[in-house]
């Protein structure tokens, strides 16, 4: 017998399926039956996690808009920066404003 096999007396299960599946964390038990007992093991690791929802977008990563745009270029400026090192957002977007992206954004 396995190391990770297990039996129970046939009485004490109520309703007995080999075919259900049953998981045991991210295991499936498989159920096999010797005379009056039931032998469980557990099977292989299961691909995925059943709990996870599937992904919707299979094209890759959404594009930037104009804003994500300015702010990743202009982030490591210094005239954007305040001493301790956190960016200076007021001023990025009144700069951001000035530019034809962000008059663009501004007609809306």
């Amino acid at each position: 017998m396995p190391t990770d096999a297990f039996l129970i007396p046939m009485a004490s299960i109520i309703v007995f399926d080999p075919k259900s599946r049953i998981l045991y964390g991210n295991e499936e038990l498989h159920f096999t039956q010797n005379g009056d007992m039931i032998q469980i093991t557990l099977g292989g690791q299961l691909s995925g996690n059943p709990h996870t929802k599937t992904p919707r977008r299979k094209g890759g990563k959404r594009k930037l808009s104009a804003w994500n745009k300015y702010v990743k270029a202009n982030s490591k400026k210094p005239r954007f920066r305040y001493r301790n090192g956190k960016l200076n957002l007021k001023k990025m977007a009144v700069a951001f404003r000035k530019t034809p992206q962000g008059k663009k954004s501004k007609r809306r």
